[in-house]
């Protein structure tokens, strides 16, 4: 079997084409992992942040509970003597 020389051009004219479409889309996975890791990591650094942040509010929150408790005694303090405490409805 003849095989022309046109056909073997065209043969290898689409394996060519064939590995440059294969190559662009792996650019573009690879530009899009990229850029997914960039985001990744920009998220870890933003959820650390929050981290801190809530750390930060429970620990205010406690000092705020501490305060009231002792806002609470004092009050108690002051209520006693002019008898002012009134006893807890049934």
């Amino acid at each position: 079997m003849h095989v022309s020389s046109t056909t073997c051009y065209s043969r290898r004219l689409t394996r060519h084409d064939a590995g440059r479409t294969t190559l662009v889309y792996l650019r573009r996975i690879d530009g899009k992992i990229d850029r997914l890791t960039d985001d990744v990591h920009d998220l870890k650094h933003r959820v650390t942040s929050l981290e801190g942040q809530v750390a930060s509010i429970r620990g205010d929150m406690a000092a705020i509970s501490l305060r009231i408790d002792r806002i609470e005694t004092r009050f108690d303090r002051i209520e006693r003597p002019f008898d002012l405490v009134t006893s807890p409805i049934d």
